[in-house]
């Protein structure tokens, strides 16, 4: 988005707000990033649209990161301006789900390497790891590394329980209604109609081992990027979670895996327990984001 216009990524569109102003007749068109409607909507929610993971000491001075996984992983930060309204903030829009992921164990290290390899990457992006495609790729991850796992084990019954390689493999059966949605996914040159596999392994957590496993590493990863998005700006306004993944799994995330991995940052964490932290379970914020930003341009 540069002055005011915009060339669609996934669309051959280029559009600009003159351009639409005078096409729809309308005074004024301002285009903004659609994560940063998301960061102008917080103003307009309500406790009701709010789920509290750490109630924190909100400093209504200090910076809002907002962060969410869907499709994709956007980010946003608020910054109140002192003497403004505080109804209508100001917000940027980042690109930071594209950033290096980072990986904090011997497990997130492996499927670094696995996505490298899989998709022939140099750069894996935090992206890639916290989104719907995220919980695929842990998924993938886990199914592969058990077969291979085994696969090694098998050739090397001969050494001793303390010298094999790997400890033993758990029992981590597949979900054949799942298995048939990724590979489905995975054999598709035309996905468009196709169950999204990374919803249909979060809707199969609470049945079936692999897909809980997949899902609980995600929340994992998820909680850690938006900690390290808190760092980075001191965001003591708080943290909001936007996006469906959060507002679709709440009792999972509120469960206690993404806090433990929010705040797992050494001599950070006493900073980070301060900082407010709510997921967005209003799916409208983005319109109510925008609506707000128009009615601040009259």
């Amino acid at each position: 988005m540069v002055n005011n216009a915009s060339h669609l990524t996934n669309l051959d569109w280029q559009l600009t707000g003159d351009r639409l102003s005078q096409a729809l007749d309308i005074p004024q068109v301002q285009l903004i990033n659609d994560f940063a409607a998301v960061g102008y909507g917080i103003p307009g929610l309500s406790a009701v649209d709010l789920v509290t993971l750490q109630a924190g000491e909100a400093d209504p001075a200090a910076p809002i990161a907002v962060i969410g996984a869907g499709t994709g992983l956007g980010q946003c930060f608020v910054i109140p301006i002192s003497g403004l309204d505080r109804s209508c903030p100001v917000v940027f829009a980042t690109e930071g789900g594209h950033s290096d992921f980072a990986p904090r164990t011997a497990l997130e290290f492996r499927l670094l390497e696995y996505i490298q390899r899989q998709r022939s990457l140099t750069h894996v992006s935090a992206e890639r790891i916290v989104s719907g495609q995220g919980i695929l790729s842990f998924y993938q991850f886990l199914r592969d590394e058990q077969f291979l796992r085994d696969e090694q084990l098998s050739r090397d019954e001969q050494l001793s329980r303390d010298e094999q390689p790997f400890p033993d493999p758990l029992p981590l059966p597949e979900d054949p209604a799942v298995a048939a949605a990724v590979r489905a996914w995975e054999a598709a040159d035309d996905r468009e109609g196709l169950a999204d596999p990374g919803a249909v392994i979060a809707q199969a957590a609470d049945t079936n081992e692999l897909c809980r496993a997949a899902l609980d590493r995600f929340i994992e990863a998820y909680g850690a990027e938006a900690s390290n998005l808190a760092l980075k700006l001191l965001s003591y306004g708080g943290v909001y979670l936007a996006g469906g993944i959060a507002a679709k799994n709440v009792d999972r995330i509120k469960a206690g895996k993404f806090m433990q991995a929010f705040l797992d940052k050494g001599r950070m964490e006493p900073l980070l327990r301060r900082m407010p932290v709510q997921i967005i379970v209003n799916q409208q914020v983005g319109l109510i984001g925008a609506a707000l930003y128009a009615a601040s341009l009259l």
